[in-house]
């Protein structure tokens, strides 16, 4: 980065002389690259009131990795005041209500005061700007095209109601726009306090009961597998599972890497805070599923032309991608109402039963209309229905094999509860009380509060020492990482 930053024309070929071919090469395409980037930013006037004016050189802070390397060198006093420096990036308004920003907002570009000792892993700190970049580069073409085609067709129908239906439609789009971009809007329920509270209730129960379960984590491929084989059948499935193993196939998802989504390691970058680390390490095994899922139905929905072209056109992509979000839940597919903070909280850990709730009602009310002759089922729905059964006589093998008489609240039995659980997960989703019931965040909430107040009451046990508060306490606060390994007393 020396190299990049210096000026001096002396100095930048001293420096040159004790750089490898490999790094020159990397610097000329890092070099290519940000002058294009510069380029592009300039001729929107999204330079004009940064910090860089003519010369455009992005610095990315240093991860967290590079900075516990230092850590004894520097102490932790430093350290500390690195990983969390205080924040004086100019103030960004985000657009609210029907406002949609034609350009993706870019942090790269705001004014920052004091210093900053940038990454020195120049890989992935390239790799993390570029991915950023490129990002906002497709948002930016993608929201005005899609606002004109929106506003063009109220030219369609001039009627009252169609006024009215292209004026609900433009505050959608805009919402849904808006969203992608990463500006939620706003519940409106009580304020600007709901949302924090709804979040840091959501928090509280991801804390609680899934990051760092083990068990749990260990069986969600089973739920991932049932949803991977009603978007697929058996035959698909076990192609997709065959093809994978081969050359050809990882060769194909390489290629394809952008739709399949990354892994926990893959997600990091230089670039990374703690957050997205903590993030890694307590929920890594969900985004390692769903990638796998997602490779699984790429390859399961190629037909032989594709796969020995190891090409599929975006028309294809886009299809099966629509197919797969019919039994999974796509995290890039939310709508703008699962987006936002009551959406979020009210399905959480309920969001994989969408899908399948949606395409079994779907497939039901096609066979119904079948059987009363007023319609007829089509293909897709037909192999579906059959793949119900399949799933079901698979189920019942499963839970036959790991009875419940085999759960308890050892490592092992709360993996079989979770097996049992969840090779059933697709019709757990037909069940009233899945949307019924309490949000799970407000539910812990509440039941931290209530133990709260048995606390602040002193209220004691009538058959044994104690505060009714204390335990209470002990039990909601606790959470499943470490509850898994402490042994239920009798």
């Amino acid at each position: 980065m020396a190299f990049v930053e210096e000026k001096d024309p002396a100095k930048k070929a001293e420096l040159g002389k004790k750089l490898t071919p490999e790094e020159h090469a990397l610097l000329e395409h890092w070099e290519l690259f940000r002058s294009g980037a510069q380029d592009y930013l300039q001729k929107t006037g999204e330079l004009e009131k940064s910090r860089f004016g003519k010369d455009y050189l992005p610095h990315v802070s240093r991860s967290w990795p590079e900075l516990l390397r230092e850590l004894p060198e520097k102490g932790l006093k430093k350290t500390l005041a690195e990983f969390m420096p205080e924040d004086k990036n100019a103030a960004f308004a985000d657009a609210q209500g029907n406002i949609l920003g034609l350009r993706k907002f870019f942090k790269q570009t705001l004014f920052r005061t004091g210093e900053l000792e940038p990454s020195k892993n120049i890989v992935e700190a390239m790799r993390g700007y570029a991915d950023q970049f490129y990002r906002k580069v497709a948002l930016d073409e993608m929201v005005p095209t899609i606002d004109t085609l929106v506003r063009a067709t109220g030219t369609l129908d001039k009627t009252e109601s169609g006024k009215q239906f292209n004026d609900a439609l433009q505050g959608f789009v805009k919402d849904y726009l808006n969203n992608k971009k990463g500006i939620n809007n706003s519940t409106g329920i009580a304020g600007e306090l709901a949302e924090p509270a709804l979040r840091f209730a959501q928090a509280m129960a991801s804390i609680k009961y899934i990051a760092l379960n083990i068990p749990l984590q260990a069986t969600v491929a089973t739920k991932e597998a049932a949803s991977t084989f009603m978007a697929l059948g058996g035959y698909d499935y076990a192609a997709a599972k065959l093809l994978k193993r081969t050359a050809a196939g990882q060769a194909i998802l390489e290629k394809y890497s952008g739709f399949v989504g990354k892994g926990p390691i893959e997600s990091l970058t230089a670039s990374s805070d703690l957050k997205d680390y903590v993030n890694a390490v307590g929920y890594g095994t969900f985004s390692w599923v769903h990638k796998t899922a997602m490779e699984d139905v790429l390859l399961g929905s190629m037909t032989k032309e594709e796969i020995k072209a190891q090409t599929i056109s975006p028309e294809r992509l886009a299809q099966i991608e629509l197919n797969a979000g019919r039994w999974l839940n796509l995290h890039d597919m939310k709508s703008v109402v699962g987006s936002s903070a009551v959406g979020s909280t009210l399905t959480q850990l309920k969001g994989w039963a969408v899908p399948p709730l949606l395409s079994i009602a779907e497939d039901a009310g096609a066979l119904a209309k079948t059987v009363t002759g007023k319609g007829k089922l089509n293909p897709v729905q037909s192999r579906e229905l059959l793949r119900l059964g399949e799933l079901a006589v698979g189920a019942v093998f499963v839970r036959s094999v790991m009875s419940k008489d085999m759960e308890d609240d050892s490592f092992v039995g709360q993996a079989i509860r979770y097996t049992r659980r969840d090779i059933i997960s697709v019709f757990q989703a037909l069940e009233p009380k899945m949307f019924l019931s309490v949000a799970v965040g407000p539910e812990l909430v509440f039941k931290i509060a209530n133990d709260l107040t048995l606390l602040l009451h002193l209220e004691e046990y009538k058959n044994k020492e104690g505060y009714k508060g204390v335990d209470a306490l002990s039990r909601d606060l606790t959470p499943a990482m470490l509850k898994q390994f402490k042994k239920k007393e009798n």
